[in-house]
């Protein structure tokens, strides 16, 4: 039943949220980002459900509300387009309304977690048709001291491998929403999928871990926890990396240098704690110097 459960939610999901880029009015694609974020909801219930869970999906269900219906009320005067951008914030959890965000993640399971940090972006694309005529510059300024707080997060508030991805899906996340507001949308949509493709593999390997940090690991874990983590050379992250460089290149000065600072501090990060946990050492010359 629970396998049946999760093919249901995520198929769902991924159907509303195609639906999203395909509707030919505004209620139409409302309809679907709310279907597309109401779908989690069976995902929940795979496993046994603890208070906790119970508490993060009150949170998830009065968030989405909130936003929802911010987005409704901004759609209708043009005048009121900010309050339909501020719903959106609050659902995407930009700065100041990421710790929300955190809260849900860390009492749910990989496969809500997999869907949120997926399918439920895709309503990033609606950002050039709704909001591509205003100045961000102010967006610019609150992006950077996202990063900044994500950077700092990496070192203060890791609790287990979830809140470690959320800091990567937050970061994600922002660079998703400048660049669909200041690039075309054909780098958005190859930034977006080179995302999916290495998120999930990224969560994959998380979820397998079973969340928690993990030492003694075998060569085998090391190897993937650096082709999908680390960025070295030939791995998935670095070429991740260097897509969200192609795409962030097209954003202000400010922006580029938050986000290099971002990028610089997660990496060392994840390094430092491969180093600090172990690295594979069994049986190489290369330990002595670990």
């Amino acid at each position: 039943l629970g396998e049946v459960l999760v093919v249901y939610s995520l198929l769902n999901g991924v159907l509303y949220s195609s639906f999203v880029l395909v509707g030919d009015n505004f209620l139409m694609v409302w309809i679907c980002i709310e279907l597309s974020a109401l779908s989690l909801f069976p995902a929940y219930f795979v496993h046994s459900v603890a208070v906790n869970t119970y508490a993060a999906l009150f949170y998830y269900y009065v968030v989405s509300s909130i936003s929802s219906i911010m987005i409704v009320c901004g759609s209708i005067a043009e005048g009121l387009w900010f309050i339909s951008f501020m719903g959106f914030a609050i659902k995407f959890g930009i700065l100041p309304f990421s710790f929300w965000v955190y809260y849900v993640m860390l009492y749910s399971n990989w496969y809500v977690i997999w869907g949120f940090s997926v399918f439920l972006k895709i309503p990033v694309f609606l950002f050039p048709m709704l909001f591509g005529a205003y100045q961000w510059l102010w967006l610019e300024v609150v992006l950077s001291l996202m990063f900044v707080m994500l950077s700092l997060f990496f070192w203060l508030v890791n609790y287990n491998w979830v809140s470690c991805w959320t800091h990567m899906m937050l970061s994600s996340t922002a660079v998703l929403v400048m660049l669909s507001l200041v690039s075309s949308v054909d780098v958005v949509l190859y930034v977006f999928s080179v995302y999916v493709i290495w998120g999930t593999l990224v969560m994959m390997f998380l979820s397998w871990c079973g969340g928690v940090f993990v030492s003694y690991w075998g060569l085998g874990v090391w190897f993937l926890y650096c082709v999908l983590l680390v960025s070295t050379p030939l791995s998935i992250s670095l070429f991740y990396k260097l897509v969200s460089v192609f795409g962030v290149s097209s954003c202000s000065v400010l922006f580029v240098v938050a986000w290099i600072f971002y990028s610089v501090s997660e990496q060392v990060y994840l390094a430092t704690w491969a180093i600090n946990n172990n690295f594979y050492r069994y049986n190489s010359s290369f330990s002595t110097y670990l």
